[in-house]
C-alpha cells in the first residue's frame, strides 16, 4: 500500500514540476495565448458574421449562407496549407524567422479585421473577411510548431494537455 502512495506522490510531483516548467516558459505561454486568442476571434467571427451580414449589411440570407460557406471553408484551409508551406520554406518552426513571420502575418490579419465593421461595400467586406480568416489560418501551423518545440521532450504530453485545456477555457 505504501509503494502505491510513493508512486502516486512521485507522479504528482512530476506533474507539478512540469507545470511549473511550462509556466516559466515564456515562448510556450505567449504562443499558447496567441493561438487561444486567434481561436477566440475566429470562433466569434464565424458565429456572428452571418447575423451581422443579414441584420446590419442587409444582405439576403440566401446570399449570406453561400458567402459564409465559401469564405469559412476556403480561407482557413488555404491559410493553413500555405502557411505551413511558407514556414517550411523559411526553415521550419525552429528557425528564428518563423516567429517573426507569424507576427507579421498576424498584423496583416489584424489590419483586415479592424476595418470590417466600418464597411458597407459587400465585396470589400467579403474580401477582407476572407483575408482575415486566411491570415489567421496561415499562422496556426507555425505558432503550433513553435509552441510545441519550446516544450522539453519529457514534458510534451502534459504540455499538450495543458494547451488543449487553455484553448477550450480561453
Amino acid at each position: 500500500f505504501s509503494m502505491m502512495d510513493d508512486t502516486e506522490d512521485d507522479s504528482k510531483q512530476k506533474i507539478l514540476s512540469v507545470l511549473m516548467e511550462l509556466i516559466n516558459n515564456k515562448k510556450y505561454i505567449f504562443t499558447m495565448c496567441a493561438i487561444s486568442s486567434l481561436y477566440f476571434v475566429v470562433t466569434g467571427i464565424q458565429f456572428w458574421i452571418s447575423d451581422y451580414m443579414q441584420e446590419v449589411m442587409l444582405i439576403p440570407s440566401s446570399k449570406v449562407y453561400v458567402i459564409f460557406a465559401v469564405v469559412c471553408i476556403t480561407a482557413p484551409v488555404l491559410g493553413v496549407l500555405l502557411g505551413g508551406i511558407f514556414i517550411q520554406y523559411l526553415g521550419g518552426y525552429t528557425d528564428k524567422r518563423a516567429l517573426d513571420a507569424c507576427y507579421k502575418i498576424a498584423i496583416l490579419a489584424g489590419i483586415c479585421g479592424v476595418f470590417l465593421p466600418l464597411l458597407d461595400i459587400v465585396w470589400l467586406f467579403v474580401v477582407l473577411m476572407w483575408l482575415l480568416l486566411f491570415f489567421g489560418g496561415s499562422i496556426t501551423p507555425g505558432l503550433t510548431g513553435i509552441m510545441l518545440s519550446s516544450i522539453p521532450d519529457n514534458s510534451k504530453e502534459i504540455g499538450n494537455s495543458v494547451t488543449q485545456l487553455c484553448y477550450n477555457l480561453l
